[in-house]
């Protein structure tokens, strides 16, 4: 009788275990927090069941793409990014017996993972606090980085995040620039000759311009515009990169436009 007793005890201590409750590597959280989503993530509200997250990808700066049920483009953010009302907030918020985790983007927009149960909600909430710790913001100085260097980085970039086809940026030491979609070229222009457009202000920097996602639209996507006073010569077209990824590839591509010499 003590056997049989003491039998489902240890069951019972080792299922209960598996929650989120011990120290776990950045590995073991992604897939703690991937888990969790295949198995237990709910529409948010029941009339619309397109708006259940089902997957999601993390990566170690910080980056978070969210994957829905339907055709719904993945919304992407950066824990990093997240807009924070005080000095001591996150922008990951779990309200008082709350069901769902709430991501921050801007005062005004928000993410949201909805679960069955509040305890699902807390532990996923808890996982996403330690990302925070175990992730390391991308930052990058680029005072080292030489000419290939720099057109490596942009190329890795522009890889990860390109929208739908392949995207090269090739360059040359005099400014010149092919932009290659498609395994074909599609623009050609010069760094040196890029400037500003008479009409645009704001992100704007010596005729590079970074555009980040806007959501709700047909076809959302982040862009890298290029212009010579009113005319545009070029652009790349991404997937909606966080708005830090598309920071560092706009200082990235100033800083080759910084090597460049006729």
């Amino acid at each position: 009788m003590q056997l049989a007793f003491v039998l489902p005890l240890v069951l019972l201590l080792f299922l209960g275990s598996q929650g989120y409750g011990q120290v776990r590597d950045f590995k073991q959280t992604k897939n703690f927090i991937s888990e969790k989503l295949h198995c237990c993530s709910v529409p948010f509200t029941p009339s619309d069941p397109s708006r259940k997250v089902v997957a999601v990808d993390i990566d170690q700066d910080g980056s978070v793409a969210l994957f829905y049920s339907s055709d719904m483009v993945p919304q992407t953010f950066n824990l990093f990014d997240l807009y924070k009302e005080s000095d001591t907030s996150t922008g990951i918020q779990l309200y008082k017996d709350a069901k769902f985790v709430q991501f921050h983007l801007s005062p005004e927009r928000t993410r949201v993972i909805s679960f069955a149960t509040h305890n699902e909600a807390k532990e996923v909430y808890n996982a996403f606090l330690d990302l925070l710790r175990l992730c390391i913001k991308d930052t990058v100085s680029f005072a080292g980085l030489n000419f290939h260097q720099t057109i490596e980085m942009i190329n890795g970039r522009v890889e990860k995040w390109s929208w739908g086809f392949t995207q090269v940026v090739t360059a040359s030491a005099d400014g010149s620039v092919v932009l290659v979609r498609g395994g074909s070229p599609d623009f050609r222009f010069n760094l040196l000759d890029l400037k500003d457009p008479y009409y645009k202000e704001g992100m704007v920097k010596n005729g590079i311009e970074a555009v980040t996602c806007t959501y709700g639209t047909v076809a959302p996507a982040s862009w890298i515009n290029f212009y010579k006073g009113d005319q545009s010569v070029g652009f790349l077209k991404l997937d909606c990169a966080p708005e830090s990824q598309m920071k560092i590839l706009l200082e990235a591509l100033l800083h080759l436009q910084s090597l460049c010499k006729r």
